[in-house]
């Protein structure tokens, strides 16, 4: 009988992810409610690529000052990103 061992390893707090392709796209999770001041994010963004965020209300319109364009781009491989 031959036997074998494994053993996998994940990064802290990475068993999910939503994997995006070279071309532009966008994600709007379910809404969430949110306590503090600050947002932060974990991901793995590729070398060229970057995420904006942007907050939106109840009917998905994006709120003042908090839209994407009012974003500075999200860039790197961490797992607790900052977002301003």
């Amino acid at each position: 009988m031959n036997w074998s061992f494994g053993l996998a390893t994940l990064l802290r707090d990475r068993f999910v992810s939503i994997n995006g392709g070279d071309d532009h796209g966008t994600l709007t999770t379910r809404p969430l409610n949110l306590s503090g001041a600050r947002l932060h994010i974990d991901a793995d963004i590729s070398k060229n690529g970057e995420i904006m965020v942007a907050m939106l209300d109840r009917d998905g319109e994006p709120i003042a000052g908090l839209d994407n364009s009012d974003c500075k781009p999200v860039k790197g491989n961490h797992i607790n990103m900052p977002v301003s």
